[in-house]
């Protein structure tokens, strides 16, 4: 039996306010009217009673109507009452939230403030409670009502100091970067953007001094934004003041600075010089900061602060996954190997794919640029592989360069000497009886990435580009000579809901050189897997030998996109189609050959990023085998 409660509405009045930064465009006014229902039965009374003094009623659900600006998932955001989340409510069958009325007053509050923030200054909202009495459980209809919103008349720019920028020339770039448009509708959160746009603006072309006042007008459902602006003086770098009694060298510090004395004042000089201190690798802490003034001198000296990391520490990490199974890591630092900048790292590893691996890393921080490393590395390792197994040692020498605070780019020289275990039929199919168990390599490696991707762990939006491309055979009499290359793009994207949409590319090629006919096995490319199409075990994707063995390909193509959901606290899912195939020719990708995969999964929240659980599926295929797969952090 359910029971219809009468709407109470609730309504902001149409005020002007003028603290155009972060209160509401209208003062909220809430009437409230009093409904009585006549009741058949005493059951009947006693029953709402018991509702209406929310005696462990239940939420049973949370809709919205006339909501036609913002979706549902956004307005639960501003909401503490909710209905549950699917996994505890439905499949653990754990009871829904209590419904509280301060609460929903509360929630009813927050959405008439969030509307007003959004222009809709005469919003309103009318609550229809339907009250299941025999499920003691309560449905909750928010009716709103949007009226007309708050336009933008025009934009105003008043400069108020002679001596700053060239007026006409500021107003006009300023007004082209501003968030908030003409004939637009009026938004709180623009607004403090536009803000912190015009002082930012000033602050990167020498006026850390510059204030900035704001105003509105509002007639009707129009509204003139006013930006007065008071510049200061123009100011430049003064001296620098770098804490004493460190050890690293105060001249290594000072060739990390990304400004000079007398040079104009920009504020993101002091970020990036910020940075550039970290890339040293020396300090636990850098604090860059200007001595500003209350008597607004156009000179700003400028102070360092440092705080040293441990001259000797030691990390090691451990893990499981169901591909590489027990996972054991362990890194030895010094850092002042051989001066006191440079420092030398012992680093070791082991797996079921990677049986040891262990490396010496020799790292030249600020060389030869503030903004780039010299790295030189010899290894020793062993691999294992369903295709095959090898060690390899030898050694690489490779220069990073950070071109902005999201590109890099890196060239790379390697050279190793490899003993390559398999079996005779890939040794005829793969390498065409070519007897090369141990042989050498050597080749260089140009490498470019940008990554914008937040948060790192868990991206939710962003995009990440890499391209690396390598010429093997130059020195050292190496065996193999061929051209290799690799593209890969992801990109994420956050929707309503906290659901985010991420999608991933990757195409790659090899082809032998010279008078060459094959490539190396271990450099060829291989697909499926816990971290590819997740249809298939690892590397079953490709060609393979006349005793089914994988022998990978010189052409590649993958895709993916995943679907991530929240579910409950640190719990979430993800729904995911991968796709993709390896072929034996370079150059070649017939894209009516693709394999895919269909699946689902699990992700646990941890502080080092979360717990994978996927199983998946191929679909269009005649034999169909479920893949289970446990990991660490996200397939991409």
């Amino acid at each position: 039996m359910s029971i219809y409660i009468a709407p109470d509405q609730y309504k902001c009045s149409h005020i002007p306010r003028f603290d155009a930064l972060r209160e509401s465009l209208c003062k909220l006014m809430k009437n409230k009217a009093i409904y009585f229902i006549t009741l058949i039965t005493l059951f009947t009374i006693s029953g709402t009673s018991r509702a209406a003094n929310n005696e462990n009623i239940q939420i049973a659900g949370i809709k919205f109507t006339g909501n036609h600006t913002f979706s549902s998932g956004v307005l639960k955001k501003y909401m503490q009452l909710n209905s549950g989340h699917f996994f505890p409510t439905v499949i653990l069958r754990k009871d829904r939230p209590i419904f509280y009325a301060s609460i929903l007053e509360n929630d009813i509050n927050h959405l008439l403030r969030f509307y007003t923030s959004e222009g809709f200054a005469d919003a309103k909202i009318s609550i229809i409670k339907t009250i299941e009495r025999n499920k003691n459980q309560i449905h909750l209809t928010f009716v709103i009502e949007e009226n007309q919103p708050i336009l933008i008349s025009q934009i105003d720019i008043n400069i108020n100091d002679v001596d700053s920028l060239a007026v006409s020339a500021v107003k006009q770039k300023l007004h082209s970067k501003l968030h908030l448009k003409p004939q637009q509708r009026f938004r709180d959160e623009l607004l403090v953007r536009d803000k912190e746009l015009i002082l930012d603006y000033y602050m990167q072309n020498g006026y850390p001094y510059v204030t900035l006042d704001t105003g509105l007008e509002v007639q009707e459902n129009r509204v003139t934004v006013k930006f007065n602006i008071k510049t200061g003086p123009l100011c430049t770098f003064g001296p620098t003041q770098i804490q004493e009694n460190i050890i690293t060298p105060i001249k290594k510090i000072e060739n990390q600075l990304a400004y000079r004395q007398t040079e104009q004042f920009k504020e993101n000089l002091l970020q990036k010089t910020q940075k550039q201190l970290y890339a040293l690798g020396s300090f636990q802490y850098v604090s860059v900061n200007a001595l500003y003034d209350t008597l607004k001198t156009p000179i700003i000296p400028i102070e360092i602060k440092l705080k040293e990391s441990p001259r000797f520490r030691i990390k090691t990490g451990f893990g499981y996954g169901r591909e590489d199974q027990f996972r054991l890591s362990a890194e030895v630092l010094k850092i002042g190997f051989p001066d006191k900048v440079k420092r030398l790292g012992l680093v070791a590893r082991h797996s079921y794919l990677e049986p040891y691996n262990v490396s010496l890393k020799w790292v030249h921080p600020a060389f030869p640029t503030a903004n780039a490393s010299l790295t030189i590395e010899p290894f020793f390792k062993k691999e294992r592989e369903p295709a095959y197994r090898i060690r390899r040692y030898g050694s690489n020498a490779s220069f990073q360069q950070n071109i902005s605070d999201y590109t890099s780019a890196y060239f790379n020289y390697t050279y190793e000497r490899d003993q390559l275990y398999l079996s005779k039929e890939s040794q005829v199919e793969a390498l065409q009886k070519k007897d090369l168990s141990l042989y050498n390599k050597s080749s260089f490696t140009l490498g470019w990435s940008r990554n914008t991707a937040l948060p790192i762990l868990t991206p939710e939006k962003g995009f990440y580009s890499a391209a690396t491309v390598t010429l093997s055979g130059f020195g050292f009499k190496s065996d193999f000579h061929f051209f290799r290359f690799l593209l890969e793009n992801r990109h994420y994207q956050k929707l309503d809901d906290n659901l985010v949409i991420a999608t991933r590319f990757k195409i790659g090629m090899i082809e032998p050189l010279r008078s060459d006919q094959v490539t190396p096995l271990e450099e060829r490319y291989y697909a499926g897997g816990s971290s590819s199409i997740r249809g298939w075990a690892r590397s079953a994707i490709g060609p393979v030998n006349k005793v089914r063995e994988p022998i990978g390909g010189n052409s590649y193509i993958e895709a993916s996109l995943e679907c991530r959901y929240p579910l409950w606290r640190k719990l979430s899912g993800v729904a995911f189609i991968d796709c993709g195939n390896v072929w034996a020719a370079e150059y070649y990708y017939n894209i009516t050959n693709l394999r895919y995969a269909l699946g689902a999964g699990l992700r646990f929240s941890t502080p080092i990023g979360p717990v994978r659980f996927d199983v998946a599926t191929p679909v269009f295929e005649a034999k169909q085998r479920v893949q289970f797969h446990l990991s660490a952090g996200h397939a991409f």
